[in-house]
């Protein structure tokens, strides 16, 4: 497994352990970590390796979140990634559970 799939194994291991909280906790900061300190490859295989994970929506959110003010540097998987949420967040209750999940985020 390379760095990016043993964080993703990460995150899910403390999914499955019920901890969601410490999960988006782990995404938000390791994220923040490499992007703070310019390590943008780290990061783009994590967001990369994010649109396979089988993360719950707002894990998926903490990644995108965390990435947005470096969207312009990670246009297509941040767009990817976008999509994907907006899709899952439309199958579990049409638009109105997009815009609710998408409201601040810009």
């Amino acid at each position: 497994m390379n760095p990016a799939e043993c964080f993703i194994q990460e995150v899910q291991d403390l999914l499955d352990e019920g901890e969601l909280s410490k999960a988006i906790d782990h995404v938000y900061d390791t994220l923040d970590q490499h992007l703070l300190a310019g390590h943008f490859k780290e990061a783009e295989d994590i967001l990369r390796a994010s649109l396979h994970s089988e993360w719950p929506l707002v894990t998926l959110l903490s990644a995108l979140t965390i990435s947005t003010p470096w969207r312009d540097r990670f246009k297509v998987i941040h767009e990817a990634l976008t999509l994907r949420i907006r899709n899952r967040a439309f199958a579990m209750g049409g638009q109105a559970k997009v815009d609710a999940v998408f409201r601040g985020i810009r």
